[in-house]
């Protein structure tokens, strides 16, 4: 099994995710088609890349987060997220942003705030009005 993001060519946003069929598994690909991409990018007609829901920052990870010892499996930097673009010089997903006035970080191609977490601060929310962080106590609420 493999995930897939149809893309805007015209915005390079992506548009949905999909499971499909193994990039490997070319046995039921159509007569005239090269990949699953293709394929799959063809009958949509939209733009298709493959994705792994594994790979994040640049990094392959195991089901449990850790990092896995097949970082070959780390493809286009971060998994495809609906809202979220492709950059096809980088050949990458970038990160949507959900946060006004977070900045993209280069490397990881994700969203960060433009201040760190001041140290000591257990349960951090961002108050996107006054662009601070602001220390929160848990919520204990069924």
């Amino acid at each position: 099994m493999a995930h897939y993001a149809f893309i805007d060519s015209d915005t390079y946003e992506v548009v949905n995710v999909i499971t499909g069929k193994d990039e490997d598994d070319l046995a039921g690909l159509p007569a005239g088609y090269s990949s699953w991409e293709e394929y799959y990018g063809d009958i949509n007609g939209v733009l298709c890349k493959r994705t792994s829901r594994n790979t994040k920052h640049g990094k392959h990870l195991n089901e449990d987060g850790s990092l896995s010892d097949t970082q070959e499996k780390a493809i286009r930097v971060n998994y495809a997220e609906i809202g979220g673009t492709y950059d096809p010089v980088r050949d990458a997903f970038i990160c949507a942003n959900q946060v006004p006035g977070w900045i993209l970080n280069e490397e990881t191609l994700d969203y960060e705030a433009p201040v760190p977490v001041p140290e000591g601060f257990e349960y951090p929310i961002w108050n996107a009005e006054s662009e601070v962080w602001e220390n929160s106590p848990p919520n204990t609420e069924p």
